[in-house]
């Protein structure tokens, strides 16, 4: 490793968050790059570079101080992004506003409500499975009752699922690639003339603001003014991917750990009171979040790195959670493990605002497939890939015995 004077005394790298890898690299790798520097430089990309941020307590330094360190942009290959993403593109004080509009959609006490719809949906799903003596787990089992989950929160018809499966694949490409630019416009146009359509339709027959969410966000006020047709629609992008994408792959990889260790799997299925303690720890030790972003407002010395207005700060909660300064043995999946502070659904005001949700859907998942299938292993298949920038699993083979 070698500094640049400009830069400070922080270590340089070249490290591409965003391609496929075999399952389970990228975490390995993001250990390596933390123990090389916890702040570094990284020449990745097409750019100038951008600052990686690996380390537990820097993180959480970085994200409590929006100030310096915006949300103007949270895509380190894309400082200045056409789009807005409400409210994980909003700073103070108009955040506090838009997180005070939507909280109550994702708070505990609604979820109540449909829980039993979304622990019926995931009976139905292993209850069809079981017959089969195997499956691809991702495809028949984590992504429908993800999508399904997602969309009975929002109240979104289920016919619908499909176009949304589609746009969230493709976004989620995008954001790794811009090698398919017009694919990802159309679909970006798909999904404004989508939500334009819910939207007249929701003005002329208003559904229930309590299970109907664009009629919901149709009767909230941000600094004492409706929200307009353009932050609808920002809105509806945000809730769609974070809502899809990120539960399914999380279930994915808890599943890959419980099929490849016998001792972890016969205790969850034995035991369903360690299911919480096993989805928390798949959060810390498998996280999903690999990538999340910050802008720096003015130059700025951080712990000797010489920070630039204007540059990108590339932040690793997955990285994080493996700090050995934080989580002893941090590395190994541990049931035992009591103190969790995992920043999986990241920390400070942008925390994510469905973390309510994804551990609901997460835990109902896992608990309701071990009470249909409780013995289960990896079948032999090709490697396993992981996509990056945002992990996620596309195939991932189980086989049981039918009884």
């Amino acid at each position: 490793m070698t500094a640049t004077e400009d830069r400070g005394m922080c270590p340089v790298v070249n490290f591409d968050h965003t391609v496929t890898r075999p399952v389970l690299s990228y975490f390995e790798l993001l250990d390596d790059l933390r123990n090389q520097g916890a702040i570094c430089w990284n020449t990745a990309g097409s750019g100038s570079g951008f600052w990686a941020v690996t380390g537990y307590e820097y993180i959480r330094e970085i994200v409590q101080n929006t100030e310096i360190f915006t949300s103007a942009s949270v895509d380190p290959f894309d400082p200045d992004p056409g789009y807005q993403l409400i409210p994980v593109n909003i700073d103070p004080p108009d955040h506090r506003e838009y997180r005070r509009a939507l909280n109550p959609w994702f708070s505990p006490g609604a979820l109540e409500k449909i829980e039993p719809q979304i622990r019926d949906l995931a009976r139905s799903l292993a209850a069809d499975i079981a017959p089969r003596g195997g499956c691809n787990f991702v495809a028949d089992y984590s992504t429908p009752l993800s999508a399904g989950a997602f969309m009975i929160s929002t109240g979104w018809p289920l016919e619908d699922l499909p176009r949304f499966l589609e746009w969230v694949e493709t976004l989620m490409s995008g954001f790794a690639s811009t090698n398919d630019k017009e694919r990802i416009a159309a679909a970006g146009e798909e999904i404004q003339e989508y939500v334009m359509s819910l939207v007249d339709d929701r003005r002329r027959s208003p559904r229930d603001p309590q299970t109907d969410f664009i009629t919901y966000l149709l009767t909230k006020r941000v600094n004492d003014r409706e929200l307009n047709l353009e932050e609808i629609i920002s809105i509806f992008n945000q809730t769609m991917l974070g809502g899809f994408d990120t539960t399914r792959s999380q279930l994915a990889y808890l599943m890959l750990q419980l099929a490849t260790h016998e001792d972890d799997r016969k205790r969850i299925a034995s035991d369903a009171s360690l299911i919480p303690r096993a989805v928390e720890e798949s959060l810390r030790v498998n996280s999903i979040l690999i990538n999340d972003g910050r802008k720096v407002s003015r130059d700025f010395d951080f712990h000797g790195c010489k920070m630039k207005s204007g540059d990108m700060v590339w932040l690793s909660p997955a990285s994080a959670n493996r700090d050995p300064s934080v989580f002893p043995n941090p590395t190994h999946f541990e049931l035992e493990r009591e103190h969790n502070p995992h920043l999986s659904f990241g920390s400070g005001i942008h925390r994510c605002i469905g973390a309510h949700l994804a551990r609901r859907e997460l835990n109902i998942g896992v608990e309701e497939w071990h009470e249909v299938i409780p013995d289960y292993r990896l079948a032999e298949q090709s490697q396993i890939m992981e996509r990056g920038f945002m992990l996620s699993i596309s195939h991932l083979q189980l086989e049981w015995e039918v009884i």
